[in-house]
């Protein structure tokens, strides 16, 4: 499949009507895009992973990236994109825009709440201190990379394991550090 209609089939599937949409929900710049759709540049094989997942393009495109990108990392990107999406429809529709970063506050609230934690708890589990901890749960700053994959695990496994157990684990991996 061409760049060019990859790029159209993802804006397609996501209703997106320009490039820097698409720019805006992939995380990159514009010009980027249009080198890209221009075959100018190539596109860089996590983000064209990304895009065929989202696409849906075919089943073994996930067994594929799995093999050649790290699956957690990829899964944070594929979450930051309809993230991003989102703050686009957003945009788009004249709401305010800040929606992705809310998400991700709420997904660190949510591990408080269905876990029990206090702000020094989530702070070690999340591998930052209570003061940067407050500065992400007020706005004025974002998760790393690492500590959104960190996140997205640990709310995963929350599913998986009883509160009790994990509470347990959580609590020993705090006290190894």
């Amino acid at each position: 499949m061409k760049n060019t209609e990859l790029i159209e089939k993802i804006k397609h599937k996501f209703s997106l009507q320009t490039d820097s949409d698409l720019a805006a929900v992939l995380g990159e710049k514009p010009h980027i895009v249009s080198g890209w759709k221009t075959n100018r540049r190539p596109i860089p094989l996590p983000i064209k992973l990304r895009i065929l997942e989202h696409i849906e393009f075919s089943t073994e495109i996930r067994r594929l990236a799995a093999v050649l990108v790290d699956d957690e990392e990829q899964r944070v990107q594929i979450t930051q994109d309809l993230d991003r999406l989102e703050e686009v429809k957003r945009r788009q529709a004249g709401l305010p825009v800040n929606f992705a970063e809310q998400k991700w506050i709420e997904r660190v609230k949510t591990l408080q709440t269905t876990q029990g934690l206090n702000e020094m708890q989530a702070a070690k589990y999340l591998e930052m201190s209570s003061a940067e901890l407050a500065e992400v749960k007020a706005g004025e700053r974002e998760l790393t990379l690492g500590q959104k994959t960190l996140l997205l695990g640990l709310l995963a496994v929350k599913a998986a394991v009883n509160k009790e157990t994990l509470k347990r684990k959580l609590n020993e991996r705090v006290e190894k550090s």
